[in-house]
């Protein structure tokens, strides 16, 4: 039925690099080669709008059905009032919020009740969308991209026995989460020997995802002491994603 259908797309990135368009909506537009309406995403039957868009401003101006693509579980956080508040002022400066919802955690749930269905890209995200919208559905990110990793992992030409690896993929913004459990991690790495991969953004932006900067390599290897000397921070690209995989024990 979708096939039928025109889909105008807000994305994250205009050429559907970014892991959120190139790994959901992307995947499906080239599969089904059913291209997406970019340039005017409103000359569409339905519309479906990535976390990068302003909802509200999206929501008012449709006509047609309106779907909500969320991969990231904003509404599953519980941030303090001022860095919600800053979040919000920071999208809406970009013009990817409206400065009236206040914090940036209203302006999402008063878009998931306006929309029509908001997918999700996890079972624990479902949950906390629920409340808000009835008509919620998860569709797992597609990592097609890494079938090469696997057929160069069965092969076994770039395993090194002497080696074991544990391999991690994401934004800079994310690398927050390892704090939790590098104290357990770091132990466990300095005892077996394990080394870890990260690819991520070497710099990344403090507040927002546009003001101030982090190094990744010293946050992570300020996490992990014992270990630092086993972990590599490399830039991302799909090759590395590939040749990392293809390395890693998991």
């Amino acid at each position: 039925m979708l096939d039928k259908l025109k889909i105008g797309y807000v994305p994250y990135s205009t050429d559907l690099s970014h892991p959120g368009d190139r790994r959901r909506i992307g995947t499906w537009s080239k599969t089904r080669r059913n291209d997406l309406q970019l340039e005017d995403p409103t000359e569409s039957d339905l519309l479906v709008l990535s976390a990068a868009a302003n909802f509200n401003f999206w929501i008012n101006k449709s006509k047609q059905p309106v779907i909500l693509d969320l991969v990231d579980g904003y509404l599953g956080e519980e941030p303090l009032f001022l860095r919600d508040l800053g979040r919000n002022l920071v999208r809406s400066f970009k013009g990817k919020s409206n400065y009236s919802a206040v914090t940036f955690t209203r302006a999402l749930q008063n878009a998931c009740r306006k929309a029509d269905a908001v997918i999700v890209a996890s079972p624990e995200q479902a949950k906390d969308v629920l409340p808000f919208n009835s008509c919620v559905h998860v569709i797992l990110d597609d990592h097609s991209e890494l079938d090469a990793a696997r057929q160069e992992r069965k092969v076994g030409k770039l395993k090194d026995p002497s080696s074991k690896y544990i391999f991690w993929e994401g934004f800079g913004y994310t690398i927050k989460h390892f704090r939790f459990l590098a104290p357990s991690l770091d132990e466990f790495m300095s005892q077996s020997g394990y080394k870890l991969l990260i690819l991520t953004n070497p710099i990344f932006a403090r507040w927002g995802g546009y003001l101030g900067k982090v190094n990744a390599e010293k946050l992570i290897k300020k996490w992990f002491p014992k270990s630092k000397n086993q972990i590599e921070v490399i830039p991302w690209s799909i090759e590395d994603v590939i040749r990392c995989a293809s390395l890693s024990d998991f």
